[in-house]
């Protein structure tokens, strides 16, 4: 069994054995405290693509994430960015690949839109992000780190260390989590 799929069994394993969290309250975790939710209604910040000196690509995914009980942001990095726009790592690789001169592509909404003076393959990668958005649900392994911007006045930002499309069984694990929760609760 190759590291890839140790790692995909591990975080299988991770939602059977730890507790389903919101994004949201995970700014009360302990710092570096590892949990899993759902990531459902998202702004995406910014999506990076830069090219490092020994010619691999490196992709970076700002979020935000907010609903009733607040807001916090989410960092994701590598391959698993793809599942943000609905695609495979291998077909997110090929989007890496629009950055062919070693320049940095840059994705952040800007009211005007993007300007004309930015290249072919910033305007296609602009394009891209603007709309091809997924909309399914998604479930995040992730870890609470602290947020050095603080823009937000928030210490807490989570560092996404898996994301996969949530299935059924996912998908009740959380939803019963949560049912149990509120029972407890009220």
């Amino acid at each position: 069994m190759n590291s890839f799929q140790t790692k995909k069994n591990l975080y299988w394993d991770f939602f059977f054995k730890e507790k389903p969290i919101k994004l949201t309250e995970a700014r009360y975790l302990k710092l570096h405290d590892e949990r899993w939710g759902l990531l459902t209604e998202f702004y995406l910040e910014s999506v990076k693509i830069n090219k490092i000196n020994t010619g691999e690509m490196c992709s970076a995914a700002t979020l935000k994430v907010s609903d009733r009980a607040g807001q916090i942001i989410c960092v994701a990095k590598g391959h698993i960015i793809g599942l943000l726009f609905d695609l495979t790592p291998q077909e997110w690789s090929d989007v890496e690949k629009l950055n062919c001169w070693g320049d940095q592509l840059f994705y952040r909404y800007f009211k005007n839109g993007i300007k004309s003076s930015f290249s072919y393959e910033h305007k296609l990668f602009y394009n891209f992000c603007m709309s091809n958005q997924t909309q399914k649900p998604l479930a995040v392994v992730f870890r609470r780190t602290s947020n050095m911007r603080n823009v937000d006045r928030n210490n807490a930002v989570l560092e996404i260390l898996e994301m996969r499309h949530c299935n059924e069984q996912l998908l009740d694990l959380y939803l019963d989590h949560i049912k149990k929760s509120q029972t407890v609760d009220s």
